[in-house]
């Protein structure tokens, strides 16, 4: 390979990791506008730069499609969210195996991912690399279960 193709190369490869960390998640950002709720825990948001991306949240997993409180958790999960400001803070890990993004998510400055465990609506989702605002997580899931809420009720 002649050394202007190594150049050439090696500016492509450049070019293409700015590329991928320009649409990767970072710090906490602002600027997201919904674009459709999947499900509980899951939804599909419009980047400031103009991507369409799909977002889980972290620390909770909320009831699959034909499992009880599915619909609630969907719904809920639509409603705190329509018509709101979203911002979104990540963790260290920033993708799960799907290439989804993992994040904590605001809507104007409710977080999204804690509301739904104080409802009922989501379980805790431990993972050892996102632990950031477990805390908050546990106290939230704990109030839900004292007041027997959705998943916790009879």
């Amino acid at each position: 390979m002649s050394l202007t193709n190594s150049i050439v190369a090696f500016c492509l490869l450049i070019a293409s990791l700015l590329g991928y960390l320009n649409c990767s998640p970072r710090g906490e950002e602002a600027g997201y506008r919904l674009m459709k709720v999947i499900d509980g825990d899951t939804i599909q948001l419009r980047t400031p730069a103009g991507e369409v991306v799909m977002v889980r949240y972290i620390g909770i997993d909320c009831p699959e499609r034909g499992e009880p409180f599915y619909r609630f958790a969907l719904k809920t999960n639509r409603r705190l969210l329509k018509g709101k400001s979203i911002t979104l803070e990540f963790d260290e890990k920033l993708h799960d195996t799907y290439g989804r993004w993992l994040a904590y998510v605001y809507a104007d400055e409710m977080m999204v991912n804690a509301e739904l465990l104080r409802l009922g609506y989501a379980r805790l989702y431990l993972d050892s690399e996102n632990e950031k605002h477990l805390p908050l997580f546990k106290k939230m899931l704990e109030e839900a279960r004292r007041h027997r809420r959705g998943l916790w009720g009879k």
